[in-house]
């Protein structure tokens, strides 16, 4: 094990430092990936050797420590892949509990002969398993002779997108309709509600198809039978994006003539947003500035006081962030975050003070900072915060369950259902056939003696005979022993 974590963390780094000592020495300096496939091909090869050594031994003993042996090959080959969480439940359960088990269980039976030499039965069985395993070399034979099995690309996933309303003149609440620029495709995303992202956003993501959308939003007013066009957004496989309304380009009065009232019509626009695996005990934070009255921001940390001076240093976490842009995604360590934003080279003006907002474990946090009543001079800065988990790291825990109970479930079930047959078989194939009676023929007790014999030499008396007279009692009798 300690082999395995020595080759998780060799660097590329200090490979390519032994490459260039190897060739300043004047011999062969093998790369990362030459290493890499040399000790696959050596764990992978004692991994087969122990399973054929398994099923062939008659020893029950020595086949469980080749099993053992065969576990910890996978165990190391599930580290090579960075998946320490499968090599540790590989060593755990299976060659530490299970194994033990059955070891225990064979010893204590005194069964370690599975075979007593001459008899061989399921003579079937070899050759059909010979088959079987010979049919596997014929996919790997071809996979290896293509040769290009590293270089081919994996298909990204489709883009993933979510509607944010940050536009504080505009309806308070919208529908985001998307559509393609050739109009093959069309997504409606329902009651988007202005700054209302402060809830888990996960579920709030729509799949589409990569490529250009035109952007349009429902206005309530009977002469706007169709979205009104705002704008377009491009999206690419393999991202995730967020389509924020903010701002306003321009001005509508809707309504009757009596409550007529006039909105702004906000802009579109969009930034991907990272949600890889990160690390267990941090976090990401992206700031989106939908504030007009200035043209950047800055967040800074302004104590425990929330108060900011002009002389007074402070840490950074976004440096002058212009309008209608998103920040560069900060790593930050989970926990609680003091924040305020405040106007670029005049820190003591602050401008909203982000409190009571924690950098979320694991996940992915986007601050959506805007304007509470319009975008004119003078109004009140707002914000809206959306979390996002990311995704757990290949692997893990979560990983595991997320495959297995979502795109897995049915192959999962069907794998549990093979093996309580497999258990049920096993079960009744090893049980003795002498054991169990022949069918048709029923059984009965056998006496040594007839029953008539047994029950005369009990009573003194022999049925086949006369019965005994019975006579009155006389004082000279002897008592009778019992109550």
């Amino acid at each position: 094990m300690l082999c395995a974590y020595v080759f998780i963390e060799f660097s590329e780094e200090g490979v390519k430092a032994f490459s260039s000592l190897g060739d300043s020495a004047g011999f062969y300096s093998p790369t990362l990936m030459d290493i890499e496939v040399l000790l696959f091909l050596a764990v992978g090869g004692l991994s087969i050797f122990a399973a054929v050594m398994m099923l062939l031994d008659d020893n029950a003993v020595q086949s469980a420590l080749f099993l053992i042996l065969n576990f910890a090959c996978v165990a190391f080959l599930y580290l090579m892949l960075d998946a320490a969480f499968l090599a540790m439940v590989q060593i755990a359960v299976y060659a530490g509990a299970i194994m033990v088990l059955f070891i225990f269980v064979i010893m204590l039976l005194g069964a370690e002969k599975t075979t007593s030499g001459t008899t061989r039965q399921f003579k079937w069985l070899a050759p059909l398993v010979l088959t079987l395993s010979f049919s596997l070399f014929i996919p790997v034979y071809l996979a290896v002779n293509q040769g290009d099995v590293e270089d081919r690309e994996l298909t990204p996933s489709a883009p993933l997108v979510r509607a944010v309303h940050a536009a504080g003149n505009f309806v308070s609440s919208t529908d985001v309709v998307l559509t393609s620029t050739d109009g093959s495709t069309q997504h409606t995303i329902e009651d988007v509600t202005y700054k209302e992202v402060d809830r888990d956003g996960s579920d709030l993501f729509i799949e589409v198809e990569p490529g250009t959308y035109d952007v349009a939003v429902s206005i309530p007013d009977e002469r706007f039978t169709a979205p009104f066009p705002v704008g377009s957004v491009v999206v690419e496989a393999g991202n995730n994006y967020n389509i924020v309304l903010y701002g306003a380009s321009s001005n509508l009065e809707i309504g009757e003539e009596a409550t007529a009232r006039t909105i702004g019509i906000p802009v579109v626009t969009s930034f991907a947003e990272d949600l890889s695996p990160i690390e267990n005990r941090e976090g990401r934070l992206t700031v989106f500035n939908a504030y007009a009255p200035f043209e950047s921001l800055t967040l800074v940390d302004p104590g425990a006081d929330f108060n900011v001076t002009a002389e007074e240093e402070v840490e950074t976490y976004v440096e002058a962030l212009p309008y209608g842009e998103a920040s560069e995604m900060q790593v930050l360590p989970f926990g609680e975050l003091r924040g305020a934003f405040v106007e670029p080279g005049n820190q003591d003006n602050v401008i909203f003070r982000l409190r009571d907002f924690e950098v979320p474990r694991e996940s992915s946090a986007v601050v959506f900072i805007s304007s509470e009543g319009g975008a004119d001079e003078g109004t009140v800065a707002t914000a809206a915060v959306a979390i996002t988990e990311a995704r757990p790291t290949f692997g893990s825990p979560q990983a595991i369950g997320q495959e297995l109970f979502t795109r897995y479930v049915l192959p999962f079930e069907m794998v549990a259902v093979l093996l309580l047959a497999a258990m049920v078989g096993a079960i009744i194939i090893t049980q003795r056939a002498d054991i169990k009676p022949k069918p048709g023929r029923p059984t009965r007790r056998k006496v040594s003696r007839p029953l008539t014999n047994v029950i005369s030499s009990q009573t003194g008396h022999s049925l086949r005979g006369d019965r005994p007279e019975l006579t009155e009692p006389r004082l000279d009798d002897p008592e009778p022993a019992g109550d």
